[in-house]
């Protein structure tokens, strides 16, 4: 339960951070992005040790993984394009 509550509110918490920025400046910080992957596996990671259950650590960095590969290879098939407008 106190799980669920720490996930859905950094969830939140980088949302309304989300919104706030690129309503100000129309861009989303690529720290934002980094902070909730690096907080995704630390709570995994803390979960995994204190339950002795590391088939829930390896299935987030699995599904990271498969998630990275899928995106990398629409990046560079030109599938999904950065646009730039000045």
């Amino acid at each position: 339960m106190l799980g669920e509550i720490v996930i859905v509110s950094t969830a939140v918490l980088a949302l309304i951070i989300a919104t706030i920025t690129d309503f100000k400046t129309r861009e989303v910080p690529y720290f934002l992005s980094y902070f909730l992957i690096a907080s995704g596996f630390i709570f995994r990671f803390f979960y995994s040790f204190l339950n002795n259950n590391w088939y829930y650590f390896l299935y987030g960095i699995i599904g990271f993984l498969v998630a990275f590969v899928l995106g990398y290879g629409l990046y560079y098939t030109k599938q999904w394009e950065i646009i730039i407008i000045h």
